[in-house]
């Protein structure tokens, strides 16, 4: 884990005594039915387009500025696509909850890792991930899969 690796490197401390304790979430709100057409109608999305979102504390350091070029580069190849930016504004000094999507995350798994700041390979991982329904629906059954194993707040508590 590579949060536990900068913590003991710069602790100086062996990463064997380094216990790491994963933030919870309510795995109900990731796992559960909803009606996906509603949801988009309440939004004012068109059924049949696409969405693609953004969850995250905004920070700088989240890159939200390439993630809405990237999602215009993607808008000019894929005009039926909307883009969903999700998330609060964190410039307090003491913000220091981590996104739990990136903590989730494993290429290729339960989503998708690129170069910092590469506006294309963020347009064209888009790109291919809209263009294939079987990639976007394993991942997000992967992704469910890992949520309720890994970060299952019921099961963290116990």
């Amino acid at each position: 884990m590579p949060f536990k690796n900068n913590i003991a490197a710069r602790e100086k401390t062996p990463s064997g005594k380094i216990v790491t304790i994963p933030n919870g979430v309510d795995a109900g709100l990731f796992l559960g039915d909803y009606d996906k057409n509603k949801i988009k109608k309440i939004l004012g999305i068109h059924k049949h387009d696409y969405c693609v979102g953004m969850i995250a504390n905004f920070r700088k350091i989240k890159g939200p500025i390439y993630f809405l070029k990237a999602a215009a580069e993607t808008v000019r190849k894929i005009p039926d696509v909307k883009f969903l930016i999700i998330g609060k504004d964190c410039n307090e000094s003491g913000c220091s909850q981590k996104d739990l999507i990136d903590l989730a995350r494993e290429d290729g798994e339960t989503g998708f890792l690129f170069p910092a700041k590469d506006v294309d390979m963020l347009s064209e991982i888009i790109i291919n991930f809209l263009k294939n329904y079987f990639k976007r629906a394993l991942i997000g059954l992967q992704a469910r899969r890992k949520i309720k194993a890994d970060y299952n707040l019921q099961l963290l508590c116990e």
